[in-house]
């Protein structure tokens, strides 16, 4: 019987999100990360995910899942925080505590591995990208342009000319 036993097995996406977050359940805080239905949005050069589509249902999903991402974030520990934040950043969705501020998104990329992110198309695992706006490979981006002064400000030389030749920047 208990192995069966799920607590929020027909609750609604937005109480089992903050039941997971209540009761320190990362894997539950996994799966409900995992089991969002992401469309007609898209990742905009800031990181902040926008609508793209006139079919206002898809879209309005995806902005009520970051907007109760948003919300429950401040009510979980850093434990389960930062676990939701990187699972969300997994799928290329940034909430705006991090998309406000450059050195939080620049943590999170590089945290995900995402810093040095290839080329990607969207596709129906996951319609969002972040070649296409956030980390274009070929023209610079305000994300490109404030990493870019970051490691020259920091004088992380090696770091700069990597990344110049990884995103094929100044090529011309």
């Amino acid at each position: 019987l208990e192995k069966n036993f799920r607590p929020y097995a027909t609750a609604s996406s937005t109480a089992r999100l903050h039941y997971s977050i209540a009761h320190n359940d990362w894997r539950g805080v996994v799966s409900w990360v995992t089991g969002l239905h992401i469309s007609g949005c898209q990742v905009s050069e800031t990181g902040n995910v926008e609508v793209v589509t006139n079919d206002d249902s898809s879209a309005e999903s995806t902005l009520r899942a970051i907007a109760e991402s948003t919300v429950a974030v401040h009510d979980a520990s850093p434990f389960v925080r930062e676990i939701l934040l990187d699972q969300l950043a997994l799928r290329y969705i940034f909430l705006p505590i991090e998309t406000e501020h450059f050195l939080l998104l620049m943590q999170r990329l590089a945290k995900t591995g995402q810093l040095f992110h290839p080329p990607d198309e969207p596709t129906t695992d996951s319609p969002l990208c972040l070649s296409e706006r956030l980390l274009p490979h070929g023209r610079p981006s305000p994300f490109h342009k404030a990493f870019l002064s970051y490691i020259i400000e920091q004088r992380f030389y090696n770091v700069l000319l990597a990344y110049m030749d990884f995103y094929s920047l100044g090529a011309d």
